[in-house]
């Protein structure tokens, strides 16, 4: 089972749209075991989904909170191959628990996952937009991590900030975790994003830059209205291109890493 972690501390990056749609590529289009598992309080990813759980339902919380069997938390959704640990709104909470574990408080969702290590082949987790105890454990539970960004001075921001984050859990309690590479969403062919781009690259030569980017559409704020991903609300869509590229390079990303 290989763990991947998507986040940037910046809201509106498209994190939760990568998730969603590479999670649904890879369970609708490539036939494999996959489960979204949505760590944002917000439950973006969720709803996306058109599931929407009531604080007195089973969510993630429970499972990283109530110590509840991970198993207990997974539901269906409407995509082949996919299924979803969803979040509530209790989840606000859930930073706060985890601060008042007296030990190894950046372990407790690795833990949880290993519940089900053998049901399914790619966990996608979904983080929240911020340095915390939940980002934390999404990552000293993962095996990559994908930091999907705009091509903007704020952008460059966030990722130098969630560079040295990842370099604290890489030294501290994964040294294991790669990063797959950043991933360019809301693209435009101008002039300014592609200054930024060069300045990206440039700022960061440690880092891969996936050779597809996002391109900026109305089909996806469409498809988050309708609730579908993008394989199944337009799959001829040059948007939905876009992904089934990024998960072509993300599979030979892991193939040639090792795992």
């Amino acid at each position: 089972m290989i763990v991947i972690s998507l986040l940037n501390r910046k809201g509106g990056a498209g994190k939760t749209t990568a998730s969603v749609n590479l999670a649904a590529i890879f369970a609708e289009l490539k036939g494999k075991r996959v489960l979204l598992t949505d760590i944002d309080p917000q439950a973006n990813a969720t709803t996306y989904l058109d599931k929407y759980i009531s604080k007195d339902e089973t969510s993630v919380y429970d499972v990283i909170c109530n110590d509840v069997p991970t198993r207990s938390a997974i539901i269906d959704t409407n995509i082949n191959n996919l299924k979803l640990i969803p979040s509530n709104v209790n989840l606000d909470k859930a930073d706060t628990f985890l601060t008042t574990l007296p030990m190894a408080k950046e372990f407790v969702l690795k833990k949880k996952l290993k519940e089900i290590d053998s049901e399914f082949d790619y966990v996608i987790i979904d983080c929240p937009p911020a340095r915390n105890n939940l980002t934390t454990n999404a990552l000293t539970a993962s095996d990559y991590t994908i930091l999907p960004c705009e091509a903007t001075e704020y952008g460059i921001d966030s990722i130098f900030a969630m560079n040295e984050f990842i370099s604290n859990i890489q030294q501290c309690v994964n040294s294991n975790l790669k990063v797959a590479g950043i991933l360019f969403t809301k693209k435009e062919n101008t002039s300014v994003q592609k200054f930024y781009v060069e300045q990206f690259k440039a700022a960061l030569k440690s880092y891969h830059f996936f050779d597809t980017e996002i391109r900026k559409t109305t089909i996806v704020e469409k498809s988050l209205t309708e609730h579908q991903p993008l394989i199944i609300y337009g799959k001829r869509e040059e948007v939905t291109k876009d992904y089934i590229k990024v998960a072509d390079e993300l599979e030979k990303i892991i193939k040639e890493t090792g795992k």
